[in-house]
Protein backbone atom coordinates (compact mmCIF):
# COMPACT_ATOMS: atom_id res chain seq x y z
CA UNK A 1 0.00 0.00 0.00
CA UNK A 2 1.60 2.88 -1.25
CA UNK A 3 -0.17 6.04 0.30
CA UNK A 4 1.55 8.74 -1.06
CA UNK A 5 -0.03 7.70 -4.01
CA UNK A 6 -3.44 7.50 -2.66
CA UNK A 7 -2.85 10.85 -1.58
CA UNK A 8 -1.91 12.17 -5.04
CA UNK A 9 -4.95 10.19 -6.64
CA UNK A 10 -6.70 12.13 -3.65
CA UNK A 11 -5.73 15.56 -4.50
CA UNK A 12 -6.23 15.11 -7.90
CA UNK A 13 -10.15 13.83 -7.92
CA UNK A 14 -10.70 17.37 -5.59
CA UNK A 15 -8.46 19.73 -7.98
CA UNK A 16 -10.81 18.11 -10.98
CA UNK A 17 -13.87 19.57 -9.24
CA UNK A 18 -12.81 22.94 -7.41
CA UNK A 19 -16.10 24.52 -6.84
CA UNK A 20 -18.03 21.03 -5.69
CA UNK A 21 -15.31 20.19 -3.21
CA UNK A 22 -15.52 23.72 -2.09
CA UNK A 23 -19.18 23.57 -1.54
CA UNK A 24 -18.56 20.84 0.39
CA UNK A 25 -16.16 22.32 2.67
CA UNK A 26 -18.47 25.35 3.67
CA UNK A 27 -20.14 23.22 6.58
CA UNK A 28 -16.94 22.43 8.18
CA UNK A 29 -15.56 26.01 7.56
CA UNK A 30 -18.43 27.50 8.82
CA UNK A 31 -18.76 25.31 11.89
CA UNK A 32 -14.83 25.58 12.65
CA UNK A 33 -14.79 29.22 12.38
CA UNK A 34 -17.93 29.67 14.75
CA UNK A 35 -16.04 27.25 17.17
CA UNK A 36 -12.91 29.66 16.80
CA UNK A 37 -14.95 33.29 17.37
CA UNK A 38 -17.14 32.38 20.18
CA UNK A 39 -14.33 30.45 22.01
CA UNK A 40 -12.13 33.39 21.77
CA UNK A 41 -14.73 35.89 22.72
CA UNK A 42 -16.17 33.68 25.11
CA UNK A 43 -13.09 33.48 26.72
CA UNK A 44 -11.87 37.00 26.35
CA UNK A 45 -14.78 38.06 28.16
CA UNK A 46 -14.30 36.10 31.34
CA UNK A 47 -10.58 37.26 31.45
CA UNK A 48 -11.68 40.55 31.39
CA UNK A 49 -14.95 39.90 33.94
CA UNK A 50 -11.86 38.37 36.26
CA UNK A 51 -9.52 41.19 35.97
CA UNK A 52 -12.28 43.70 36.85
CA UNK A 53 -12.43 41.44 39.75
CA UNK A 54 -8.96 41.36 40.34
CA UNK A 55 -8.94 45.57 40.49
CA UNK A 56 -11.72 45.36 43.19
CA UNK A 57 -8.81 43.17 45.37
CA UNK A 58 -9.95 39.40 44.83
CA UNK A 59 -7.18 39.24 47.79
CA UNK A 60 -8.79 41.42 49.93
CA UNK A 61 -9.91 41.02 53.41
CA UNK A 62 -12.59 43.32 55.14
CA UNK A 63 -13.37 43.33 58.68
CA UNK A 64 -16.03 45.29 60.64
CA UNK A 65 -17.57 45.53 64.08
CA UNK A 66 -20.36 43.09 64.38
CA UNK A 67 -22.59 41.86 67.85
CA UNK A 68 -22.24 38.23 68.65
CA UNK A 69 -24.63 35.72 67.96
CA UNK A 70 -26.59 33.38 70.34
CA UNK A 71 -28.93 30.66 69.29
CA UNK A 72 -28.64 32.20 65.81
CA UNK A 73 -30.44 35.50 67.45
CA UNK A 74 -27.88 38.87 67.05
CA UNK A 75 -27.24 40.30 70.52
CA UNK A 76 -28.00 43.93 71.22
CA UNK A 77 -26.60 47.12 70.30
CA UNK A 78 -24.42 47.12 73.95
CA UNK A 79 -23.00 44.08 72.73
CA UNK A 80 -21.36 45.64 69.72
CA UNK A 81 -17.97 44.92 69.37
CA UNK A 82 -15.99 48.55 67.94
CA UNK A 83 -12.95 49.20 65.87
CA UNK A 84 -10.75 51.57 66.94
CA UNK A 85 -7.61 53.18 65.15
CA UNK A 86 -5.13 51.08 67.45
CA UNK A 87 -6.70 47.80 66.04
CA UNK A 88 -5.57 49.30 62.53
CA UNK A 89 -2.20 50.03 64.22
CA UNK A 90 -1.67 46.57 65.49
CA UNK A 91 -2.60 44.41 62.39
CA UNK A 92 -0.30 46.79 60.89
CA UNK A 93 2.66 46.01 62.95
CA UNK A 94 1.59 42.45 63.82
CA UNK A 95 0.41 40.99 60.48
CA UNK A 96 3.80 40.13 58.62
CA UNK A 97 1.65 39.46 55.14
CA UNK A 98 0.11 42.66 54.81
CA UNK A 99 1.02 44.22 51.60
CA UNK A 100 -1.57 47.09 52.28
CA UNK A 101 -4.11 48.39 55.15
CA UNK A 102 -6.41 50.91 55.45
CA UNK A 103 -8.62 51.81 58.05
CA UNK A 104 -12.65 53.14 56.03
CA UNK A 105 -15.09 54.75 57.58
CA UNK A 106 -18.04 55.91 55.68
CA UNK A 107 -20.87 58.65 55.22
CA UNK A 108 -23.76 59.02 52.98
CA UNK A 109 -25.42 62.00 52.82
CA UNK A 110 -25.94 64.96 50.29
CA UNK A 111 -23.85 66.38 47.74
CA UNK A 112 -24.21 70.15 46.74
CA UNK A 113 -22.06 71.95 44.07
CA UNK A 114 -23.98 75.16 42.46
CA UNK A 115 -27.69 74.17 41.93
CA UNK A 116 -26.39 70.47 41.79
CA UNK A 117 -27.44 67.90 44.53
CA UNK A 118 -26.46 64.49 44.45
CA UNK A 119 -26.90 61.43 47.07
CA UNK A 120 -23.06 59.97 47.48
CA UNK A 121 -21.25 58.38 50.23
CA UNK A 122 -17.88 59.68 51.55
CA UNK A 123 -15.15 57.57 52.28
CA UNK A 124 -12.54 58.45 54.88
CA UNK A 125 -9.62 56.29 53.87
CA UNK A 126 -5.65 56.30 54.07
CA UNK A 127 -3.63 56.62 50.65
CA UNK A 128 -3.21 52.55 50.82
CA UNK A 129 -6.51 52.37 49.84
CA UNK A 130 -5.95 53.16 46.26
CA UNK A 131 -3.20 50.44 46.28
CA UNK A 132 -5.68 47.85 47.66
CA UNK A 133 -8.66 48.69 45.06
CA UNK A 134 -5.96 49.04 42.27
CA UNK A 135 -7.05 52.61 41.76
CA UNK A 136 -5.53 55.75 40.01
CA UNK A 137 -6.12 59.36 40.61
CA UNK A 138 -6.76 60.67 36.56
CA UNK A 139 -5.88 64.35 37.43
CA UNK A 140 -4.39 66.17 40.62
CA UNK A 141 -2.67 63.93 43.38
CA UNK A 142 -3.52 61.18 46.02
CA UNK A 143 -3.63 63.07 49.87
CA UNK A 144 -0.59 62.23 51.88
CA UNK A 145 -0.65 60.84 55.88
CA UNK A 146 0.55 64.35 56.94
CA UNK A 147 -2.94 65.68 55.00
CA UNK A 148 -4.66 63.22 57.42
CA UNK A 149 -2.34 64.30 60.64
CA UNK A 150 -3.17 67.71 59.82
CA UNK A 151 -6.96 67.24 58.85
CA UNK A 152 -6.86 69.17 55.95
CA UNK A 153 -9.90 70.00 54.07
CA UNK A 154 -9.02 67.94 50.66
CA UNK A 155 -10.55 64.76 49.05
CA UNK A 156 -10.68 62.68 45.66
CA UNK A 157 -13.85 62.95 43.69
CA UNK A 158 -14.70 59.36 41.50
CA UNK A 159 -17.28 57.65 40.14
CA UNK A 160 -18.18 54.00 40.88
CA UNK A 161 -18.49 51.65 37.48
CA UNK A 162 -18.57 48.66 38.83
CA UNK A 163 -21.15 46.55 41.03
CA UNK A 164 -20.29 43.76 43.60
CA UNK A 165 -18.41 40.68 43.31
CA UNK A 166 -20.77 38.48 43.59
CA UNK A 167 -22.26 40.57 40.37
CA UNK A 168 -19.57 39.61 38.37
CA UNK A 169 -19.36 36.32 39.76
CA UNK A 170 -23.09 36.12 38.30
CA UNK A 171 -22.42 37.68 35.06
CA UNK A 172 -19.44 35.50 34.22
CA UNK A 173 -21.26 32.78 34.97
CA UNK A 174 -24.91 34.06 32.86
CA UNK A 175 -22.36 34.77 30.04
CA UNK A 176 -20.29 31.93 29.61
CA UNK A 177 -23.33 29.39 29.88
CA UNK A 178 -24.74 31.94 26.58
CA UNK A 179 -21.68 31.48 24.87
CA UNK A 180 -21.29 27.72 25.23
CA UNK A 181 -25.22 26.90 24.29
CA UNK A 182 -24.62 29.51 21.15
CA UNK A 183 -21.24 27.46 20.06
CA UNK A 184 -22.75 24.13 20.63
CA UNK A 185 -26.36 24.82 18.59
CA UNK A 186 -24.33 26.63 15.61
CA UNK A 187 -21.28 25.14 15.41
CA UNK A 188 -22.74 21.68 15.91
CA UNK A 189 -25.40 22.34 13.40
CA UNK A 190 -22.62 23.36 10.85
CA UNK A 191 -20.19 20.46 11.54
CA UNK A 192 -23.49 17.71 11.33
CA UNK A 193 -24.25 19.71 7.75
CA UNK A 194 -20.57 19.35 6.78
CA UNK A 195 -20.22 16.11 7.33
CA UNK A 196 -23.69 14.86 5.87
CA UNK A 197 -22.38 17.05 2.87
CA UNK A 198 -18.67 15.13 2.76
CA UNK A 199 -20.56 11.93 2.67
CA UNK A 200 -23.51 12.86 -0.10
CA UNK A 201 -20.36 13.89 -2.41
CA UNK A 202 -17.70 10.70 -1.68
CA UNK A 203 -21.47 8.74 -2.60
CA UNK A 204 -20.99 11.21 -5.79
CA UNK A 205 -17.89 10.65 -6.25
CA UNK A 206 -18.09 6.49 -5.82
CA UNK A 207 -20.63 6.59 -8.54
CA UNK A 208 -18.68 8.81 -11.03
CA UNK A 209 -16.10 6.62 -10.90
CA UNK A 210 -17.25 3.02 -10.41
CA UNK A 211 -15.24 2.21 -14.12
CA UNK A 212 -11.88 4.22 -12.30
CA UNK A 213 -12.46 1.37 -9.20
CA UNK A 214 -13.17 -1.59 -11.13
CA UNK A 215 -9.77 -1.00 -13.34
CA UNK A 216 -7.68 -0.21 -10.31
CA UNK A 217 -8.56 -3.14 -8.82
CA UNK A 218 -8.56 -5.45 -11.84
CA UNK A 219 -4.74 -4.56 -12.19
CA UNK A 220 -3.93 -5.58 -8.64
CA UNK A 221 -5.49 -2.49 -6.17
CA UNK A 222 -7.07 -4.64 -2.96
CA UNK A 223 -10.14 -3.33 -1.34
CA UNK A 224 -8.32 -1.69 1.89
CA UNK A 225 -6.68 0.31 -1.09
CA UNK A 226 -9.86 1.73 -2.71
CA UNK A 227 -10.81 1.93 1.21
CA UNK A 228 -8.18 4.69 2.30
CA UNK A 229 -7.97 6.19 -0.47
CA UNK A 230 -11.75 7.57 -0.11
CA UNK A 231 -10.80 7.87 3.20
CA UNK A 232 -8.38 10.51 2.39
CA UNK A 233 -10.13 12.26 0.53
CA UNK A 234 -12.87 12.67 2.83
CA UNK A 235 -10.22 14.17 5.61
CA UNK A 236 -8.80 16.35 2.93
CA UNK A 237 -11.69 17.59 2.05
CA UNK A 238 -13.23 18.09 5.85
CA UNK A 239 -9.23 19.06 6.92
CA UNK A 240 -9.10 21.86 4.50
CA UNK A 241 -12.18 23.13 5.51
CA UNK A 242 -10.72 23.01 8.87
CA UNK A 243 -7.73 25.51 7.62
CA UNK A 244 -9.96 27.95 6.02
CA UNK A 245 -12.29 27.75 9.36
CA UNK A 246 -9.56 28.11 11.26
CA UNK A 247 -8.31 31.34 9.83
CA UNK A 248 -11.51 32.70 9.02
CA UNK A 249 -12.62 32.23 12.83
CA UNK A 250 -9.27 33.58 13.83
CA UNK A 251 -9.89 37.41 11.13
CA UNK A 252 -13.17 37.17 12.87
CA UNK A 253 -12.10 37.46 15.94
CA UNK A 254 -9.77 40.54 15.53
CA UNK A 255 -12.61 42.10 13.35
CA UNK A 256 -15.14 41.64 16.44
CA UNK A 257 -12.04 43.27 18.76
CA UNK A 258 -11.49 46.27 16.51
CA UNK A 259 -14.73 47.04 15.36
CA UNK A 260 -16.87 46.14 18.88
CA UNK A 261 -14.56 46.60 20.79
CA UNK A 262 -15.18 43.11 23.04
CA UNK A 263 -12.20 40.84 24.28
CA UNK A 264 -11.25 37.98 23.54
CA UNK A 265 -8.75 35.27 23.91
CA UNK A 266 -8.00 32.88 21.14
CA UNK A 267 -6.42 29.55 22.95
CA UNK A 268 -3.99 27.42 21.44
CA UNK A 269 -5.84 24.50 22.67
CA UNK A 270 -9.00 26.07 20.39
CA UNK A 271 -7.11 25.79 17.26
CA UNK A 272 -5.96 22.11 18.22
CA UNK A 273 -9.42 20.72 19.10
CA UNK A 274 -11.35 22.25 15.78
CA UNK A 275 -8.18 20.31 13.42
CA UNK A 276 -9.06 17.26 15.56
CA UNK A 277 -13.38 17.42 15.01
CA UNK A 278 -11.91 18.12 11.48
CA UNK A 279 -10.18 15.05 10.83
CA UNK A 280 -12.84 13.11 13.44
CA UNK A 281 -15.73 14.24 11.11
CA UNK A 282 -13.57 13.37 7.86
CA UNK A 283 -13.33 10.04 9.25
CA UNK A 284 -17.30 9.24 10.86
CA UNK A 285 -19.27 10.58 7.54
CA UNK A 286 -16.11 9.05 4.64
CA UNK A 287 -16.34 5.75 6.06
CA UNK A 288 -19.63 4.63 4.57
CA UNK A 289 -18.95 5.78 1.26
CA UNK A 290 -15.37 4.56 1.48
CA UNK A 291 -16.31 1.16 2.47
CA UNK A 292 -19.20 0.83 -0.48
CA UNK A 293 -16.01 1.63 -3.30
CA UNK A 294 -14.18 -0.91 -1.38
CA UNK A 295 -16.99 -3.41 -1.71
CA UNK A 296 -17.87 -3.03 -5.31
CA UNK A 297 -16.94 -5.90 -7.64
CA UNK A 298 -14.22 -5.60 -9.96
CA UNK A 299 -16.14 -6.58 -13.34
CA UNK A 300 -19.70 -5.17 -12.12
CA UNK A 301 -17.30 -1.97 -12.14
CA UNK A 302 -15.82 -2.24 -15.41
CA UNK A 303 -19.33 -3.13 -17.08
CA UNK A 304 -20.78 -0.02 -15.18
CA UNK A 305 -22.39 2.73 -17.69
Amino acid sequence: MNYTNLFKIAVRAIAANKTRSFLTALGIIIGIASVITMLAVGQGTKLSIQANIAEMGSNMIMIGPGADRRGGVRQDASSMETLKLTDYESIKDECTYISAISPTVTKSGQFIYGNENTPSTIYGVNPDYLTIRQLNVSDGVMFTDNDIKSSAKVCILGQTVVGSQEELASMMTSTSDMLTILLGCVAGISLIVGGIGIMNIMYVSVTERTREIGLRMSVGARGVDILNQFLIEAIMLSVTGGIIGVMLGIGASYAIKSFAHWPISIEPWTIVMSFAVCTFTGVFFGWYPAKKAAQLDPIEALRYE
